[in-house]
């Protein structure tokens, strides 16, 4: 099933999540609550990316991620893809 955040119901469980240029724009709190509704066993991230850091940002604002960092907790994190070089170092991450 498909979902976005007006149509999905109050707790989601499934396979896999696939979460594209979402992250980068949202504050800790908002990632947290997105992690907490949506069990999946795995999530395949796809944002701009920076090695080591997370920093806080606001609604709307963008913020490199880097899922093998906190505030993130998953276990194992894998690059399945690189985009090609432009603007950003946007990645692909499949995570669990």
């Amino acid at each position: 099933q498909f979902h976005t955040r007006e149509t999905a119901p109050a707790a989601i469980e499934c396979d896999l999540a696939i979460c594209k240029d979402v992250m980068q724009h949202l504050p800790h709190f908002e990632r947290e609550a997105i992690f907490a509704r949506v069990k999946a066993k795995k999530w395949l991230l796809v944002n701009d990316f920076k090695e080591g850091v997370n920093p806080e940002t606001r609604r709307g604002g963008n913020s490199p991620v880097d899922p093998a960092c906190p505030p993130f907790r998953f276990k194992t994190v894998r690059e399945v893809y690189r985009f090609p070089a432009g603007k950003t170092d946007k990645r692909a991450f499949l995570c669990w």
